[in-house]
This record gives C-alpha cells, sequence and structure tokens, in this order.
C-alpha cells in the first residue's frame, strides 16, 4: 500500500496509509485526525496547511488562491494547503505547522 510520512510538531514521525479512494493529502491527513479541512478540502479554510516536501518528485506550483491563503497568514511559502496536493507526487513527507 502507499503511504506518506506525517511528522509532528514535537518530530514524531508516523506512516499514514493512502486508500485507493484518496486523492489529496489532507484527505489522508483528515482521517487520521492530523488535520481539521473544515471546508472539505475546497482550498477556502486553512485548516489543513502543513509544510510538504515530495522525496523524489517536484510538487506542483501553487495556485494564486492557494498562495493568497496562506500569505493571508503570514506564513512562508513552504507552507502549502494539503488539500492542494495530489496523493500521486511521490514519496511525501507532510510536516504538522502550529498556530
Amino acid at each position: 500500500a502507499k503511504t506518506l510520512t506525517y511528522i509532528s510538531h514535537n518530530g514524531t514521525k508516523e506512516t499514514l496509509e493512502i486508500l485507493p479512494e484518496d486523492t489529496s493529502v489532507s484527505q489522508v491527513l483528515a482521517r487520521n485526525g492530523k488535520v481539521e479541512a473544515a471546508c472539505g478540502h475546497q482550498s477556502s479554510c486553512a485548516t489543513c496547511v502543513a509544510s510538504v516536501r515530495s522525496l523524489d518528485t517536484q510538487l506542483p506550483d501553487p495556485l494564486p488562491e492557494e498562495l493568497d491563503i496562506v500569505n493571508c497568514m503570514g506564513q512562508n511559502t513552504a507552507y502549502r494547503l494539503t488539500c492542494q496536493i495530489p496523493v500521486t507526487v511521490g514519496t511525501l513527507e507532510v510536516t504538522e505547522v502550529l498556530f
């Protein structure tokens, strides 16, 4: 099964399974109680923000709407809305962001 690595703010690593019905990283995180995803993964609430990196491929560039939300929160551009990251982009490592 495909998985992603979740790193909590205190450095604890957890392997989370990606199910066949998961299309975005936020779906995996929400199912495992790691993010709220209050808007239903529609990129409008910012409750799924995390630092995301792919260990073997480049992530898709953020859309202007995503950058607007992250910038409004005063966060650096390394942070992403996990609802905008497809689970198909390589080996993913997601680090929790505390606000």
